[in-house]
């Protein structure tokens, strides 16, 4: 049985929601430490992370100067705890902007305790108007389509009752995946040059490839403060649109759709579906976002994306009891 967790979390002003965070954490005696990395955030952001620092014993901040993205936040995060990781330990990526709620980590690492070598993910919620739905339970990833399917977003969370403990899943978000140190080792990390969105889409196709069971724990879900740190950047905002866009079609492209087909036949759907959510989402920057995702899916479309793979950039160690695919799993 796995006991004890590291928490490694990627923050870029977020200080006002990770004190939240944290504060559930606190409460989790599962939880032996919390790693938090500054990805370049402004002064007065980094001085309250500090600040924060002081108040839970359990957190340790390192900083970078220059803001990394996701994947390679995460990944120096991994580099620095290298040494203080042991192989059975299980570490949980969480995005800054998470609550926990009391119970959780228990049940996470009672799933990874009883499914060797896999990636679990807890259930996500967040808030649509006036309502909590669901965010992140599971799904599958459509190259073809060009297109990340999840199974159960935007429903109520009270449909979680009716469904199993555990389900199986072909992908997961990057916003809450625990496993143990020697899975992440296996795996590699996240692909740097990806630098935000579908970095996880991309590192879950490559667990899958080597043998590594995905699955979703139901029945503790977190709940997603969504874009805390660009909630009103349109700037940030469009960014973010650029980046989704051009490595869906990079990602996409990898796995053997062809550009063709995902720019006129049936990649066409997904398309048009990210840019109606982006219209209806708000209307400020709406001109901006749009202009983002056509330019982000024509560099995708027209610029060679190489796979980490390929580029002989991951970093992986051979399988361990803790890592080792089990007998009818998928072969990596």
């Amino acid at each position: 049985m796995i006991s004890s967790v590291r928490v490694w979390v990627v923050n870029y002003k977020s200080a006002n929601v990770l004190r939240e965070l944290l504060a559930d954490l606190d409460t989790e005696a599962e939880v032996a430490g919390v790693v938090v990395l500054d990805n370049g955030s402004p002064e007065e952001d980094v001085r309250e992370l500090l600040g924060l620092a002081q108040s839970f014993p359990k957190l340790t901040v390192e900083r970078s100067e220059q803001n990394l993205g996701f994947g390679a936040g995460h990944n120096r995060i991994a580099a620095l705890t290298r040494a203080r990781s042991g192989d059975g330990e299980a570490v949980w990526l969480l995005n800054p902007d998470m609550r926990v709620s009391p119970g959780t980590t228990a049940a996470m690492l009672e799933v990874l305790s009883g499914t060797p070598g896999a990636v679990v993910s807890p259930t996500i919620t967040t808030r649509r108007g006036n309502r909590d739905r669901i965010w992140f339970s599971g799904g599958y990833v459509d190259c073809y389509a060009g297109r990340v399917e999840d199974s159960q977003l935007g429903r109520d969370p009270a449909m979680l009752s009716e469904v199993p403990d555990v389900v199986s899943t072909k992908f997961v978000s990057g916003a809450a995946p625990l496993m143990t140190r020697a899975t992440w080792d296996h795996i590699g990390g996240f692909d740097e040059t990806l630098f935000l969105y579908w970095e996880d889409v991309e590192w879950s196709l490559r667990a899958v490839d080597r043998g590594h069971d995905l699955v979703v724990e139901t029945k503790h879900p977190l709940f997603h403060h969504e874009g805390a740190s660009s909630k009103g950047d349109v700037k940030a905002r469009a960014r973010a649109y650029y980046f989704m866009s051009r490595n869906r079609m990079w990602i996409c492209r990898s796995r053997g759709a062809s550009v063709g087909r995902l720019l006129f036949g049936t990649g066409v759907p997904a398309l048009i579906r990210m840019a109606a959510f982006t219209v209806r989402r708000d209307g400020r920057g709406r001109l901006r976002r749009i202009a983002s995702i056509l330019r982000g899916t024509l560099d995708g479309a027209r610029t060679p994306y190489v796979t980490m793979s390929a580029r002989g950039a991951v970093e992986t160690h051979p399988p361990t009891a803790g890592n080792r695919p089990q007998e009818g799993d998928a072969a990596g």
